[in-house]
């Protein structure tokens, strides 16, 4: 008794179309099996990198408006500061937008800490599946180039 599996239907279809025999069939699907596995395991990678770009899209955009507020405030806070100087005084305007100025630099430095803080480590070789080692394999180490 024989352990071989028994060729699918599908190479058998083949096979027979073109006048080949069972083991031509057999020899298919023994070829076919890690090929869609690989193909498998390619759109795998592919939906992990799509969705770590879109995620490295999204802080990235977090970051961008920050920025944007940051310089804004500062913007206000230069011109409220000019008007001083020209005025010769110090007025409530300039203290108000001194502050504001404050707090988005320091909503800034809080994003980009919490950001820091919550990357993973990527491409460590550790087996969890990161990108690195979806395409190249579980002993993939980091910075190691294939």
């Amino acid at each position: 008794m024989t352990t071989e599996k028994a060729p699918s239907k599908e190479a058998m279809d083949f096979a027979r179309l073109r006048g080949y025999g069972p083991g031509v069939a057999s020899a298919m699907d023994a070829f076919a099996a890690p090929v869609v596995q690989n193909l498998i395991e390619l759109a795998a990678a592919h939906i992990t990198v799509t969705l770590d770009r879109d995620a490295l899209r999204a802080r990235h955009e977090k970051m961008v408006a920050l920025a944007h507020t940051v310089a804004d405030k500062y913007d206000i806070y230069v011109t409220e500061s000019f008007i001083d100087t020209a005025k010769g005084k110090h007025r409530a305007p300039t203290t108000h937008a001194r502050l504001e100025l404050s707090e988005a630099v320091d909503a800034m430095l809080a994003a980009l800490a919490a950001d820091a803080k919550a990357i993973p480590a990527d491409d460590d070789g550790d087996g969890d599946n990161d990108t690195r080692e979806i395409l190249f394999g579980a002993d993939a180490k980091a910075g190691e180039d294939r």
